[in-house]
């Protein structure tokens, strides 16, 4: 049949549906094949003859095809005969819609079915069977089964057609489960070409096996009468599927687990399972054979691939698919058919899928890097039809008594070897999701990433929604996570949003907010992230008298440039809270061992305290770290503050402004932004042309480690009883450090440094004109006095060179004047870029010789394009003050370098093994001196690190965890003065 299309007259096409509906002629029943005689000459003729009327008749009027010579029996004795494979293959697949009424399409099993069409088509089996995708109808297609049929026949064209690709794919002594790595839908029909996931069932009881009608074509019965051919495959459906129930219960009760291939018994109960998951029998059957799967013991032993098995293809996977499939059956028999299972059956059974997901995650972590670990996880991915949490989706996994029972089932899995098995488990189900993270939301936020549907929550559709919801809201105030009552602000209020504007509702068509709603926003939210120093919906301004001071601390110990840390950073930071309870000491300890582990070093550090107060907040500049730590400490506590992105803290425009606590109930506020352009309540304010009536800042209130939003919860007189202990333990570096007043401000600078450079300093931070990059620092001898550096834009190029220009002045900046000066320009080519962030003072105790102290600048302009197979930065000058000039002593000398010494690193690829020799040199004034100046010694601190390929991802690589970095320290000499300048050894 080749669905020619016949221009057929709606009479027709009605009398042939007539016809399909049972009204075609009924064959009776014929002997069996095996005592059939072949056909004669004159009966083949006129059979083959009469198959070929069939190839020109439209699929869908078959039923109507009037039989004369290709009756049931002759059918059955052509197909008998070795010439039939002779035959063209249209005329064999054309010839089966004749057998309909006969016997040659019966079985008794799976492989019956496919051992019958390979001797029929073997060379199409063949070449559909080569193929990876497991292509069917490009080399054979079987029509049918067609409502005139008898039962059985249409049960095995039925079975053919749905059963899985895997099953006729594979040999009869295969498993079915084996090796799935790389194919692709295994467990997909064979006849269904769109839908990539699995459903036995659902390819029987509305589609019969047939193709649906989106993949045929011009069709003029579907067209017209589209309801009547779906029930024609529904009403199919409901008579193949007792027929094919009967056969799976017939031949597991007899052969039990001892199959293989198609009639694994595995593979026939997920098939059974799919179909009728209400069957009772069925239900016998799993418990019957549950002995002979284990589904709870050890999985195989890991064995080590060979060149035979390139994939690493592992019994264990293959026996861990076969188990989940087995589950799955059982899981949807549980939920389909509970009078046939005991009370405890579902609680049994998903705490054998939990176990055995865990099995799973351990099977996955033995296996070492070289095996394509990622492709394993694909095992899972690709063969999800297999996963029981799909039968979890359905409508009779949707109950509280489901949901109670999966998460009881989740309670002991470990937060980390399990989280993939976790989250499978799960699913997307945001009632079940939401209930197993409000569980372990006090003691373990967000297991595994599990987090609730908040829109889900917040939108309260459902009761039990609003009840959790209600549940979550409980644990404001009442947690000591700052992190969560942050996040569960966030979601309940629209991050604050609704709280003050009737038009940030929770919904764009909401015009009324809700009772728990507003009840959330007036206990947690009184203020918006932004306010002005007088807050507009608390009785609060902040004043000079309640903002808590802020000092510069000195005497970190820090060497100048030193990229490896000594312990000295760590006797530092113990001894600010020298005294205090023994907690405090310790969390201090691991916190500098947490900077040292990695290489972050402390580069300046302020205390902010107040008189009253007994907490204090130090904050801290650092190198090598992705943000400013912030400290919270008092006498018995300690914590690392989190500020959230919603603050910008860190980023341009974030600094740390004002440190408060106007409520008195010692949750510390602090108050974030451009510091430039803050009132300080002193003289620099007017000096800035500040407007302080209009001063705005970001602000937040510490809640545990948190900065979340600021909540009036006075308390007075809770908190003003003593003043921080770390003032104690600091007052040396107090009383010698500055105030420092004056700020990088791009506007004062340029008011003072315009006459010199000529060149645009824009309007403000965010705004700096031709300025790149702008540094400023107190001078480390005269307070008064400030450092600035800058690199900023040249006109036009010089040889084809693009250059910047570099400035350092020291300005006293209440005179306006400049009272030193130097400039110098800066060639870019494929090694040098000059772009924002790379300058930094360096004003460490290069004292010299009596009165000569010098200053540092460091340019982090070094580059290395993808292909470099080494490069250089962090480039070091050395000045000294001589009148109203400055004069480098040591200049643009490279303190930190990188090189490949073995290996390649392929231009960046990530496909490479090579070693990398990383280089930081630290510079430290000597006992020794040369002309009357002190000698400056050098030293170089190597880290050796190897780096190999991932075998198992070829677009990145990755420092080999087994090959610890190698760090050597050396002398490399002493720069030595000459004429008064270090310009060698």
């Amino acid at each position: 049949m080749k669905n020619i299309v016949f221009k057929l007259s709606l009479k027709i096409i009605f009398v042939a549906f007539a016809a399909t509906f049972g009204l075609a002629p009924q064959a009776d029943a014929q002997p069996d094949s095996k005592t059939s005689p072949p056909l004669n000459q004159q009966e083949f003729d006129a059979v083959i003859a009469e198959v070929g009327e069939m190839i020109k008749t439209d699929e869908n009027l078959a039923g109507s095809f009037v039989v004369r010579e290709a009756t049931p029996e002759r059918i059955e004795r052509l197909f008998n005969m070795p010439e039939i494979t002779q035959q063209p293959a249209v005329i064999r697949e054309n010839g089966l819609i004749f057998a309909g009424q006969g016997k040659l399409l019966s079985f008794d099993k799976p492989s019956d079915i496919i051992g019958k069409v390979t001797a029929w088509f073997p060379k199409e089996v063949a070449a559909a069977r080569a193929r990876q995708e497991m292509s069917y109808f490009s080399y054979l297609h079987l029509y049918g089964p067609y409502p005139g049929w008898h039962d059985e026949p249409a049960a095995f064209l039925t079975l053919w057609n749905c059963m899985p690709r895997v099953a006729w794919a594979i040999e009869s002594t295969q498993n079915p489960f084996m090796g799935r790595l790389n194919s692709r839908n295994p467990f997909m029909s064979i006849t269904d070409n769109q839908s990539g996931m699995f459903d036995f069932g659902r390819c029987v009881r509305e589609r019969s096996g047939r193709r649906s009608l989106a993949t045929i074509k011009d069709n003029k019965i579907i067209k017209v009468a589209p309801r009547l051919y779906e029930q024609e495959r529904h009403l199919m459906g409901m008579r193949v599927a007792p027929v094919l129930q009967t056969k799976f219960a017939r031949f597991l009760a007899e052969n039990r687990c001892t199959r293989a291939g198609a009639d694994d018994c595995v593979l026939n109960l997920l098939m059974w399972s799919s179909l009728s998951a209400d069957d009772p029998n069925l239900a016998h059957a799993i418990r019957d054979l549950e002995r002979d799967i284990a589904p709870d013991s050890p999985l195989p032993a890991l064995q080590t691939p060979s060149a035979q098995n390139p994939a690493g293809y592992e019994p264990r996977f293959d026996e861990y698919l076969r188990r989940a499939a087995f589950l799955r059956a059982k899981l949807l028999s549980v939920l389909s058919a509970k009078q046939a299972w005991p009370a405890n059956a579902l609680a049994t059974t998903l705490q054998q899928i939990t176990h055995l997901q865990l099995l799973y995650g351990e099977a996955l972590s033995a296996v070492k890097e070289g095996w394509r670990v990622n492709q394993i996880y694909e095992i899972a991915d690709r063969n999800a039809e297999l996963d029981p949490k799909y039968a979890l989706t359905l409508d009779a996994g949707k109950t509280p008594a489901v949901q109670a029972a999966m998460t009881a089932a989740l309670e002991n899995i470990d937060s980390e070897a399990g989280c993939h098995q976790v989250n499978a488990l799960l699913g997307n189900d945001p009632a079940t999701r939401s209930e197993f993270a409000l569980r372990h939301l006090i003691d373990h936020p967000f297991v595994c990433g599990v987090q609730p549907d908040w829109g889900w929550l917040s939108q309260g559709k459902s009761a039990q929604a609003q009840e959790l919801r209600t549940q979550y809201l409980a644990l404001l105030g009442t947690t000591e996570s700052g992190a969560l009552h942050e996040t569960l602000l966030n979601v309940f209020t629209g991050a604050y949003w609704g709280c003050f504007s009737q038009k940030d509702s929770p919904s764009p068509d909401s015009t009324v907010r809700p009772d728990w709603w507003l009840k959330t926003c007036s206990a947690w939210v009184s203020e918006p992230k932004t306010v002005s120093l007088k807050l507009a919906h608390s009785p609060y301004t902040l004043s000079k008298a309640e903002q808590f001071q802020r000092v510069a601390l000195d005497g970190i110990p820090n060497k100048v440039g030193s990229g490896v840390l000594s312990e000295q950073q760590d006797a530092w930071l113990a001894g600010l809270v020298q005294g205090m309870d023994a907690s405090v000491v310790q969390k201090m300890q691991a916190f500098a061992a947490d900077l040292r582990a990695r290489n972050v070093i402390v580069e300046a550090a302020s205390l902010w305290s107040h008189p009253h107060h007994r907490t204090a907040l130090i904050t801290l500049s650092v190198y090598g770290g992705n943000e400013a730590p912030v400290l919270a400490i008092s006498p018995d506590s300690f914590s690392e503050v989190h500020v959230s992105d919603r603050f910008g803290y860190s980023r341009v425009g974030g600094e740390l402004a004002y440190v408060s606590d106007l409520d008195n109930d010692g949750n510390l506020e602090m108050w974030l932004g451009d510091t430039s352009h803050f009132c300080r309540q002193d003289d620099t304010d007017l000096q800035r042309n500040l407007d302080c009536s209009s001063n705005t800042a970001q602000m937040g209130e510490m809640y545990g480690d948190t900065l979340s939003y600021f909540a009036n919860t006075p308390h007075p007189q809770s908190q003003r009883t003593m003043p921080s202990p770390l003032l104690k333990n600091v007052q040396p570096a107090i009383e010698s450090a500055r105030q420092e007043n004056q700020h990088c401000n791009s506007i004062l600078i340029g008011q003072v440094l315009v006459k010199k450079l000529k060149i645009d300093f824009g309007g403000g931070e965010r705004n700096r004109g031709e300025v790149i990059d702008l540094v400023c620092k107190p001078h480390p001898l005269h307070p008064e006095q400030t450092i600035v550096a800058l690199f900023y834009d040249l006109p036009g190029a010089q040889n084809g060179l693009e250059q910047k220009g570099f400035a350092l002045a020291v300005l006293d900046m209440a005179r306006k004047k400049v009272l030193r000066f130097y400039t110098d320009t800066i060639e870019e080519d494929a090694s040098i870029r000059v772009q924002e962030y790379g300058l930094h003072l360096d004003t460490a105790r290069y004292n010299l010789a009596p009165g000569v102290r010098a200053l540092g600048v460091r340019m982090n302009i070094g580059y290395s394009p993808r292909c470099a197979e080494g490069g250089e930065s962090n480039y070091l000058t050395l000045f000294v003050e001589e009148g109203r000039q400055f004069r480098p002593i040591l200049k643009n000398f490279a303190m930190s370098s990188w090189s490949i010494t073995d290996g390649s690193n392929n231009c960046g690829y990530g496909d490479a093994k090579y070693t990398m020799d990383n280089l930081e040199y630290t510079l430290a004034v000597s006992d020794t001196s040369t002309d009357g100046w002190r000698d400056l010694e050098l030293t170089a601190h190597h880290t050796i690190e190897r780096t190999e390929e991932k075998p198992d991802d070829s677009t990145s690589q990755a420092t080999d965890p087994g090959l610890k970095p190698q760090v050597t320290t050396q002398l490399v000499g002493k720069f030595r003065a000459k004429n008064k300048n270090y310009f060698g050894f």
